[in-house]
């Protein structure tokens, strides 16, 4: 079953605070610049691998359409 980047989204809920927060309306959360969920990891509050995850199985999700 393929999940839409929305569904994906949804099973992160402690990125919601920082949605929407980025510099760019179109951050791919990446290495964008004023990205909200990097600085999270920088800062400690979202776990890394937890970013990790998200572009991962989002890379997944986007390559298989």
């Amino acid at each position: 079953e393929h999940y839409s980047a929305a569904q994906i989204l949804a099973g992160y809920p402690e990125f919601s605070p920082y949605l929407g927060l980025c510099q760019f309306r179109n951050c791919e959360h990446k290495s964008e610049p004023g990205c909200a969920l990097l600085g999270a990891v920088r800062e400690g509050a979202i776990a890394g691998f937890r970013l990790a995850n998200y572009q991962s199985l989002l890379s997944d999700c986007l390559s298989t359409k």
